[in-house]
């Protein structure tokens, strides 16, 4: 482990539990570090005593963490490597009968559909592979 993972494993955790619960998964830092606590010991068993919504999680703070070891190996930013987190992500829950490192084809929202209230509207399915490659030239012309 790097010096800087000290810092960063729980940092990355936390950006999974806020950016989870903003579409409407729900769960707590606790959990994350639990499950990734029982993983890296080895039990089987860590995903099967775990809320869904915590593994979801759990999965997008694994899908940050692949990414991140990867770009710091050198392997720049691309759609490759965008869409192998998105297969890590998709990986279990609700997501895991879509198509896992696939740009979606319908349009999606967050919001409350008690309240029948919408409070974001995501790129259409039509305008995300180029607004993606333009993202990522963007960042890759950032990077030193």
């Amino acid at each position: 482990m790097h010096d800087g993972e000290i810092l960063l494993a729980p940092l990355r955790s936390q950006e999974a539990v806020v950016s989870s619960r903003m579409e409407g998964t729900i769960s707590t830092l606790e959990e994350i570090l639990r499950i990734e606590g029982e993983e890296d010991a080895g039990d089987k068993e860590a995903f099967s005593n775990a809320r869904s919504e915590a593994v979801e999680t759990f999965l997008h703070a694994r899908a940050m963490r692949r990414i991140q070891l990867q770009m710091a190996d050198g392997q720049p930013l691309s759609e490759f490597l965008i869409r192998s987190a998105h297969q890590i992500l998709l990986s279990f829950g609700r997501g895991a009968g879509l198509e896992p490192g696939s740009y979606k084809s319908q349009q999606n929202y967050i919001g409350d559909s008690r309240r029948r209230s919408i409070s974001f509207v995501p790129i259409s399915p039509e305008s995300l592979p180029s607004a993606t490659t333009a993202s990522r030239r963007r960042a890759g012309s950032r990077r030193t």
